[in-house]
Order: C-alpha cells, then sequence, then structure tokens
C-alpha cells in the first residue's frame, strides 16, 4: 500500500480500474483522484477486446500512479496489461475484492465534504463502488487529515473529446521526449507552449491530451483566437503585462485547501508558541496570500480591458455578433461571476498586509494592528534608516577620495545588498573603486567581474539588529498571521476556477502568438459535424480539404533559406475515403499523412492550422500506425508490436474516425506484407468508412483504386538526373509535391546512395535490381487485360480478407506469439498463396 503524506507533491494523480468480463464484451469501472483539488473522477465503461476506450481515458487524464484488479485471469486480458504496462506511470496489479454498499459509504464519509446520500448516482454501479473502494484503500486516502471532509465525487466524461491511443501520441510527436526542451518546437507541445504561467502550460497539456468533439465550444475558442488575432495592443498587454504577474495558482490553491485541514481550535496556543505554528506556515505563507491576491488584481484589470476593446471595436462593427458572444460565454461572464466573490479576500488583504512592503518582498503584516507590532515595527524603521545614514557616510567617502563631488542625490554610488553565505548586508561599488576601500575597517567579502563587494563592521552590527527586529515582528505578528492564512485558505476553490480561467485565456493566447509567429500565418479553419450531404457533394460537410496544408513541426525546424513545399488534400465520401501514398523513400509520404493529422487535432484544440485555406470535418478518433518496435520482455517481436495496433484499428474504427498507416507489413516477407496490407485497407474502406491514408511502398497496392469505390492513388516526385562530370552516378532530386497517380519505383539504391554506402556495394545492387525486374518482364503475362485483372484481384481480396479475419480472431485467443504462429500456421500458407497470385497479376 501507498501513502498519499508520503508522495512527492507532483505525483498528484491517482487511478483506479477494476475489470471484469460480460457477454457483451469487457466491463471497467475507473476512478481517478486529483490530489490537488481532492477531487474524484468516476466512470464505468463498455469496452472492446482492445481495450480502446480506457487505454484513450488513460492517455487522456495520464495518471501519475495506477492500480488494477482483473476478476478473471482470461487470455484476453493479456492484451489489456500490455496496455497498462505501456503507461508512464507506476502500476500494481492488486486481488480483486467484492465491494458492499456499506464498505464504500465507511471508507468515503471521512473524505466526503457532504453525506455519501448526494453521491447515491455515483454510487450506483458496483463496478465503479469496487474500483473506488480500492483507490482509497490501497493510496490510504482516508488516512489523510489533509483530504478530511474536502472531497467531491463526480462522473469523469467519457463522451466529448477525441480518442487518441498511446502510438498516436508516440508518432505524432505531440509532447516532448525525455530530454528535450518543453518549449522546444521539436514536438508539438513544445511549438504551441508560448504560454506566459504555469497555469497556462498544464492547461495546453491538458487541452492536447483531451481534443474536443463538440463543435460549439471548438468555435468558441477559434472564434476568441480570431479575437486576439486582430487586436494586437490587448494581446501584448496581456501577455506582456498582466499574465506575467499571475502567479502558479493551482499550487497555492493545493497548499490552502491543505491549510483548510487544519483543526483551528488550537489558535489560542499559537499566541503562546510560535513553534506551534510553524505546521501551518510551513504548508503556506503571507507570500502566498499577496501572490493571490496580486493575481485577482491583474485579473480585475484585464477584464476592464477586454470589455472596453469589445466596445470599441463594436462601435466600429468590427467584431461580429458571434465572437462577442464567444468571448462573454468562455471568459467574461466566468471571470466576472469569480471575481465578484473575492470581494472579502481583497478586503482582508488590504487591511493586514503591509503592501508598500510587499512590493519590496517583505511580507509583514501592517503594524497597527496590536501596540506591540507598532514598537517593532518603529525599531525596524530606525535600524533602516541608520543603515541609509552610515551608507551615505561611506559615499561621500568614495567621492572625497576620487577627488569629486556628488551633484546627483539620486545616483548611488554604494549600494547595499543582503548577499554572502550567512545573510548578512553588503556594501556594493564598482570594481575600478577597489582601491579606496584596502584599510582595515572594510572587510572583502567577494570581488565580482564588475564589482566590489564589502562590509563594515557597523554594518555587520546593524544588520544583525534588523535580523532581530525582523525575528521579533514575525513572533509578534504570528497570531495576526495564523488569521490571515487560515482565513485566506477558505477561498481555495474560487482560485481554481480563477486558475482554470486564466489557465484558458493563457493558452488561447499561446494559440494567437503560434498562429502569427510561424514563417507563414495559420488560418482558421471551417469546422463542420461530418455529416454528407449527397445533393451538393462539393459543399459536403464530409469533406476534409486543406489548401497548400504543411507539417508545423517540419516548418519550424526548416534551416535558413529553405521553404517547406505544402500539399493540398481532398478526402470526403464521395470518392475519396482512401489515399495511397506511394513514392521513394525520403520523398515526404510519412509527412503528408502526419501534417494531416496534426491539422484534425489543432482544429479540435481550437487553435488555427498551417494552411492557407481549411474545411475539416470533426473526427471523433485518431489512429495511427506509424513505425514499429519490439519489445523483447513481452516477447513480442516487431512483426507481432504491427499486427496488434493494426487489429486494434480495425476493432476500433468508426466512420468518424481519421486513420494514417505508414508502411503496414514490412516487418515480414513481401508476399505476406501485401496480402494483409491489401485487406486491412480494403476493411478500412469497405466495412469500416474512415478517414484513411495508406503510405506505402507495395506499388501495386495502388490497383485499389480500381478494385473499389472511394479510393485514390498519390505520389510524392523525385526524379534522378546524370551527373554532368561523374556520368556513372545519379543525382538524386526530391520534390516533396504530392500528385495524383501511383509511383513505379522506390529509388531505394539512390536513397542509399546518398547515405554513403561504399561504391561497389552499389554498383552490385543496382545490377541486383535489374536483374530481377528483366526476370519480371519475361513472365509477365502480356495477354491479360486490365478489366481481366481486375475482377481477378477483386475475388482475390475477399479471399485474403476473410484469411485475415481468421488470423485476427486467432490472435484474440492466443496468449503467447508462439501459440499464435501454430494456430494460424495453415491460414499463412493459404494466405501466402493468395499473396504471390496478387503480386502476380498485379505485374502484369
Amino acid at each position: 500500500m501507498a501513502n498519499t503524506s508520503e508522495l512527492d507533491s507532483n505525483l498528484c494523480f491517482l487511478c483506479s480500474i477494476a475489470l471484469r468480463v460480460s457477454l457483451s464484451g469487457p466491463v471497467a469501472g475507473l476512478s481517478f483522484f486529483n490530489n490537488k483539488s481532492g477531487t474524484f473522477s468516476v466512470c464505468e465503461v463498455s469496452d472492446n477486446d482492445q481495450f480502446s476506450e480506457i487505454e484513450s481515458l488513460l492517455v487522456r487524464n495520464k495518471p501519475n500512479m495506477l492500480v488494477y484488479s482483473i476478476h478473471s485471469d482470461q487470455l484476453g486480458f493479456k492484451r489489456f496489461k500490455n496496455i497498462i504496462e505501456m503507461q508512464n506511470s507506476t502500476t500494481e496489479e492488486i486481488r480483486s475484492k467484492v465491494c458492499t454498499m456499506d464498505s464504500i459509504v465507511d471508507a468515503l464519509s471521512p473524505l466526503l465534504r457532504r453525506s455519501h446520500r448526494s453521491y447515491k448516482k455515483e454510487l450506483e454501479s458496483d463496478i465503479i463502488r469496487e474500483s473506488l473502494y480500492n483507490l482509497i484503500n490501497y493510496f490510504r486516502l482516508n488516512q489523510s487529515s489533509e483530504n478530511n471532509s474536502k472531497c467531491e465525487i463526480k462522473f469523469l466524461l467519457v463522451d466529448g473529446y477525441m480518442r487518441m491511443d498511446s502510438a498516436c501520441i508516440h508518432s505524432l510527436k505531440i509532447f516532448p521526449v525525455k530530454g528535450e526542451s518543453s518549449r522546444a518546437s521539436t514536438s508539438l507541445y513544445g511549438l504551441l507552449n508560448k504560454t506566459r504561467t504555469a497555469i497556462g502550460s498544464r492547461k495546453l497539456e491538458s487541452w492536447l491530451r483531451q481534443p474536443l468533439t463538440d463543435l460549439e465550444i471548438i468555435s468558441k475558442r477559434q472564434d476568441i483566437v480570431e479575437f486576439f488575432s486582430e487586436n494586437d495592443i490587448l494581446r501584448q498587454k496581456i501577455y506582456g503585462i498582466y499574465l506575467r504577474k499571475v502567479c502558479d495558482l493551482d499550487k497555492i490553491s493545493s497548499k490552502f485547501r491543505r491549510v483548510t485541514s487544519i483543526n483551528f481550535e488550537g489558535i489560542k496556543a499559537l499566541k503562546q508558541s510560535y513553534r506551534n505554528s510553524e505546521s501551518l506556515l510551513l504548508k503556506c505563507s503571507l507570500e502566498d496570500v499577496v501572490k493571490v491576491y496580486d493575481s485577482i488584481s491583474q485579473s480585475t484589470l484585464m477584464f476592464k480591458d477586454i470589455t472596453e476593446s469589445i466596445s470599441e471595436m463594436d462601435t466600429t462593427e468590427t467584431l461580429s455578433k458571434k465572437i462577442i458572444d464567444s468571448i462573454y460565454s468562455l471568459i467574461l461572464f466566468p471571470l466576472e461571476e469569480i471575481l465578484s466573490k473575492f470581494k472579502g479576500y481583497i478586503q482582508l488583504v488590504e487591511c493586514t498586509v503591509d503592501l508598500d512592503e510587499a512590493n519590496n518582498g517583505n511580507y509583514f503584516v501592517v503594524s497597527h494592528f496590536t501596540p506591540e507590532l507598532e514598537a517593532l515595527s518603529k525599531e525596524k524603521e530606525r535600524i533602516k534608516k541608520n543603515i541609509e545614514s552610515h551608507r551615505k557616510e561611506i559615499e561621500d567617502f568614495l567621492y572625497e577620495e576620487r577627488g569629486q563631488v556628488n551633484f546627483d542625490s539620486n545616483r548611488e554610488a554604494v549600494r547595499v545588498l543582503n548577499e554572502g553565505t550567512d545573510n548578512l548586508l553588503c556594501f556594493r561599488v564598482t570594481r575600478k573603486d577597489i582601491e579606496f576601500f584596502q584599510d582595515k575597517r572594510f572587510k572583502k567579502v567577494r570581488i565580482n567581474k564588475n564589482d566590489y563587494i564589502f562590509r563594515t563592521q557597523e554594518l555587520c552590527k546593524l544588520s544583525e539588529e534588523q535580523d532581530e527586529a525582523i525575528s521579533r515582528y514575525n513572533k509578534a505578528q504570528t497570531l495576526v498571521l495564523t488569521k490571515t492564512i487560515s482565513v485566506a485558505s477558505t477561498y481555495w476553490s474560487l482560485i481554481e476556477k480563477l486558475s482554470n480561467i486564466l489557465g484558458t485565456i493563457d493558452v488561447l493566447l499561446s494559440f494567437t502568438l503560434t498562429s502569427l509567429c510561424a514563417p507563414k500565418r495559420f488560418v482558421r479553419p471551417k469546422m463542420t459535424d461530418g455529416n454528407c450531404n449527397n445533393k451538393e457533394p462539393h459543399k459536403c460537410g464530409c469533406r476534409l480539404i486543406c489548401k497548400n496544408l504543411r507539417h508545423p513541426l517540419v516548418e519550424a525546424q526548416g534551416n535558413l533559406g529553405t521553404t517547406f513545399v505544402a500539399n493540398n488534400v481532398d478526402m470526403h465520401r464521395h470518392g475519396n475515403l482512401l489515399t495511397v501514398i506511394t513514392g521513394p523513400n525520403m520523398g515526404g509520404k510519412s509527412t503528408y499523412i502526419r501534417q494531416i493529422a496534426i491539422c484534425t487535432l489543432l482544429s479540435q484544440i481550437g487553435c488555427f492550422v498551417p494552411a492557407e485555406e481549411a474545411q475539416l470535418p470533426i473526427m471523433h478518433q485518431l489512429m495511427c500506425r506509424i513505425g514499429a518496435s519490439d519489445a523483447q520482455l513481452l516477447g513480442i517481436s516487431t512483426f507481432f508490436a504491427e499486427m496488434i495496433e493494426a487489429a486494434a484499428i480495425l476493432r476500433s474504427a468508426t466512420p468518424q474516425t481519421l486513420v494514417i498507416v505508414d508502411e503496414l507489413g514490412r516487418g515480414t516477407s513481401t508476399y505476406d506484407g501485401f496480402g494483409l496490407a491489401w485487406s486491412i485497407a480494403s476493411c478500412l474502406v469497405k466495412e469500416k468508412q474512415s478517414y484513411t491514408l495508406f503510405a506505402t511502398h507495395f506499388h501495386e497496392l495502388s490497383i485499389l483504386e480500381f478494385a473499389m469505390e472511394n479510393v485514390t492513388n498519390l505520389k510524392v516526385t523525385a526524379t534522378t538526373k546524370k551527373r554532368a562530370l561523374e556520368k556513372n552516378e545519379n543525382l538524386l532530386t526530391f520534390f516533396y509535391k504530392v500528385e495524383k497517380g501511383s509511383a513505379d519505383e522506390s529509388l531505394g539504391v539512390d536513397v542509399a546512395e546518398l547515405s554513403g554506402l561504399p561504391e561497389v556495394t552499389i554498383k552490385r545492387a543496382r545490377q541486383k535490381a535489374s536483374e530481377l525486374e528483366d526476370i519480371e518482364r519475361i513472365y509477365m503475362d502480356t495477354s491479360a487485360t486490365r478489366e481481366k485483372r481486375i475482377r481477378t484481384l477483386t475475388d482475390i481480396s475477399s479471399k485474403l480478407d476473410l484469411g485475415l479475419r481468421k488470423i485476427l480472431d486467432s490472435f484474440i485467443i492466443s496468449s503467447t506469439p508462439m501459440e499464435f504462429k501454430e494456430n494460424v500456421s495453415g491460414l499463412w500458407e493459404n494466405l501466402r498463396d493468395l499473396s504471390k497470385g496478387t503480386a502476380g497479376i498485379c505485374s502484369a
């Protein structure tokens, strides 16, 4: 078991999963606990055999620690365990226990802010109760006083967000890998992370993990990005002035929530003993109280400026009513409501805190509260004046030694600093004046490149007196300070809400800056619901259209003087659901399919997209099969990993899914790989009807365009030219332009030549490739017509599809790779024969 009091402060998101099987498939109860806000989020999920919904929820919420229980260790749950292991979380399996209503009530009662009867709906499901009970027991949440009577339970929203799996997060470079900067444009998060605050950075990560499917909210976000794009002065003020002074409200809210768990009936004891207050003051300080006050002040100014800006633009009729409504709905109305509830907090701070001292970085309670504080405040002021008097004395000595007269009293030639390992005050002068301070009464502290730091005996004495006065003042203000912090901490839930609003503003401003600062400005996409209109196909909501689309990460990495080659996209249900992209290695196939997926993701978090014009239907799911690696410890080969991902896609894909597939089938023989690629592509376009982009070196797949509807061929262009001086070498030139049609060669040998392979190796490779091409021409069936090939291929396609389905079914029931091979050995032979026949016909 784990104790939350022992957990690192960053490990604040915990998860528990209870899993069982039913007649209709796996059923899971998921419970999450946010240790900062004290919120339990629960849901019940009916999933498929690939556990796509659970994986999507884990990717979206990113728990730091996870426990799970399985009612029956069936073979199908091996896939579930693999998904759990792939998460970057500390995971552990625990025994499954039946949880009664009485058990969960006993566990929850000390934690809940309201009676458990208020959460009857959330606790109806027995599998939710089990996961919640495991979460509380394993992490000992009810043994921590910080959570007592502070927690709420809410349903976790499963719908409303676009589903993404772990493969998608990795393939599209959405988040930086270990060692990369969170601000570097090598990841989508880094590219977009121009946020000004810590709360904005967290909000950006949350939005990237949870792209929306609600067209209305997406449109409102884009309205605000458009508003900020057109208002330079307001954007600069909010970003450069107001947000710069907003603190990390999430962390302070978490501190305040912990403070409220302390029993404040012992305040009288705090007056008698300063040490007794340390437990409270270590959790929270007066500085935190003032930082929240400053953030509220900046929010008030921000609200005022946005309102005035809308009024000015509205009078000139440059702002549409729709954009105004979006700004009020997402920002102004919530901000106004929250700020109105902070009036008591503002009065508390202004009455108890010395704000003048706070501006100088010193946080004290105002001195007029008690006669003792007032006397100590006068003592501090006396010492401060003595320090200033001594500084002027040293400054006069310096000017006398220089033989100068100080005409500018505002310019300090000698400054007082708080430096040194003992935290005593020091004097600082420029290094050129070091010769005047070699007397014994000047004690050297340090010599910097441009400064000379020293002390005098009198300054050391005054510094010690000042420290003593401040210490006595702090002890005297303990009771007032504790009361102030205890009252301020009751605002923790409002601070959370304010943090959410300011984080939203920060992220939307970051989207604006990303769009404006790109090498070419991003544009606002037209978002549609994806519904089909057969009467007007050219204006249909199912069309995914991008004019001159660019890959934002590749474009951001472009060297000086280079320009990213943009390409058009046009996918729809009237003839192009599946796009097969062929072409040479390094020609840009992978970049092309990735940029379409990234464009979809950007649009559904509310950002503009890197294109000249775009129309995008709402996607409910984004699935990727790009690259592959083995997992030796799990006994999974590269090809087996490919098949696992392909199986997950086929099980989960819907008409509202965007699927991008790169080089499927390359982990096995050419014939087997081609057969699988053909059948999987056919299934995606015919049965699943998903938007699919298929990049491949199986050029024979281009025949799919003639074998079935809704398939289009595209190719990336390149050419080889003879060098003028070196006649025996080829010069490979990539154009990176995507055109209609299919490529007839991969130019792999030419690309290998660029990598620096020995000349002899390259020459042999060309000879062998030429021999194989000659053999292929000899056995070509020249009498076969295209129509005959298409009919034959269609028949083989259906047989391949049936064979693939049997293989996938065998995969589900197999517990090990060896068992899987034994089950499908006969099927592989039949599939190989069909693949050979297909390849022979395609090459004819």
